[in-house]
């Protein structure tokens, strides 16, 4: 019963944090049976919490086993599904206790469980598939030999993709690559464990890299980063629906970063000519005060702007009547995280905490001053603050507008100039 408390508010949280979340090839996580989600882990906690919300079937999600080192740790975490995985990095001492922890994720697998395992390892905010650890590999094979390979055990691989984490208000896309059965695998472990593991991860990491923006080498990550900033402006996502299973925007966004890649192996004096342009085109843009988002039209902005007019004094008094769980949750991720990976992570986990204590409280007090019927006014306020959100990205649209236009009326070559290396940036890498 908690398990589904804590899945629903939190799919309501991460419709707020992100601006849009597409899930593609969904066809591809089997309804039944046993499985591994082998996914990416780009930014700490959000992955979970992304593919817990925002899939159907239940997951028990591994974590470090150091954060389970109080009682109340362990119980908050079994609640939540949550069981240890233990690694060298953070404790040798601890390493031992996988013995039991992998038995039990066997024992999990064998029900016809689904576990969610970062195969990387580590979480790192970047756009690339890093090394494959070997943990998945111990899990898959472990439970396939306790069943002597007769488990039907299926590894799926799951590409997250963010715009621009840990910030709030961007875009996730998950892919989810065809399933790799563990069965295929036998006649080879039985004869060579190590090989079988490694062949394995060589075919998770391959089928990440082909789902994945990857880019091969950190030094064009500044570059990727800026073309990417382009193509995510060319073509805006729509306000609603916030979920969906588009793949559009990630393989146009996948064929940049190969694209940049390529240029970087193999045609050395087009990636830095690239480079150069981006370089100036993106240093005007900071020169000027502006983004990128600047360059692109803005459409029906008259209506619009009377519109959220209209609306403003509505707009306001949701906005304040929904604002503190964001507002603490958000004081408590900049006292808190010292690193950007955790960020978004604690922001929305506190958030999402606060949240459901205020609305809590607000409940009470209404109960208790009116009626129960007057918990629908609570409701309708946590309704009308949903709203609040998706209008407060088109105010900021609004306002970046009229503050860029001033700009370019004081400059009236500068559009026509940044709009001409912009066009030269596209042409660069073909789109």
């Amino acid at each position: 019963m908690l398990y589904y408390l804590l899945k629903y508010t939190m799919m309501f949280t991460l419709r707020l944090f992100f601006r849009k979340v597409s899930f593609g090839n969904i066809k591809n996580y089997p309804s039944s049976g046993p499985v591994i989600l082998a996914a990416m882990h780009p930014n700490s906690f959000i992955d979970d919490m992304t593919l817990g919300a925002f899939t159907k079937r239940e997951l028990t999600f591994l974590a470090r086993g150091d954060v389970f080192s109080t009682k109340l740790n362990r119980f908050l975490l079994g609640q939540m599904f949550v069981s240890p995985i233990y690694r060298a990095m953070d404790n040798a001492k601890d390493v031992k206790k996988n013995i039991e922890a992998l038995d039990s994720y066997s024992r999990k697998l064998r029900k016809g469980k689904v576990i969610l395992i970062h195969s990387e390892g580590i979480c790192v905010i970047e756009k690339r598939v890093r090394k494959i650890r070997k943990g998945t590999a111990r899990i898959a094979f472990g439970a396939e030999e306790s069943s002597d390979f007769n488990l039907g055990l299926k590894v799926v691989p799951v590409s997250m993709n963010y715009t621009n984490a840990p910030k709030i208000r961007e875009r996730v896309m998950v892919d989810f690559g065809e399933p790799i059965e563990m069965k295929q695998y036998e006649a080879l472990y039985k004869e060579n464990p190590a090989k079988a593991t490694n062949q394995f991860n060589n075919d998770l990491h391959a089928a990440l890299v082909s789902k994945s923006i990857h880019l091969e080498n950190k030094e064009t990550d500044t570059l990727a980063n800026q073309c990417l900033e382009i193509i995510e402006n060319d073509k805006p996502p729509k306000s609603l629906p916030i979920l969906n299973n588009d793949t559009e925007q990630l393989a146009k966004e996948k064929a940049v970063a190969d694209k940049i890649n390529d240029l970087y192996a193999n045609n050395n004096q087009k990636y830095e000519a690239l480079e150069a342009s981006s370089k100036k085109y993106f240093d005007s843009l900071h020169k000027h005060n502006l983004r990128d988002k600047a360059i692109t039209p803005s459409k029906n902005i008259a209506l619009k702007s009377i519109l959220l007019f209209i609306v403003s004094p509505l707009f306001s008094l949701a906005y304040i009547l929904n604002v503190l769980p964001v507002f603490l949750g958000r004081k408590v991720a900049e006292k808190v995280v010292k690193t950007d990976e955790f960020y978004g992570s604690v922001y929305v986990g506190a958030s999402w905490l606060f949240g459901i204590i205020y609305y809590a409280i607000l409940a009470t007090v209404v109960a208790i001053t009116t009626t129960y019927s007057g918990i629908l006014s609570v409701l309708a306020i946590a309704f009308f603050g949903f709203w609040s959100v998706l209008l407060r990205d088109e105010y900021i649209k609004l306002f970046n507008h009229f503050k860029y236009n001033r700009i370019f009326k004081k400059n009236p070559e500068l559009k026509s100039a940044l709009q001409l290396m912009r066009s030269e940036i596209k042409s660069s890498i073909s789109l």
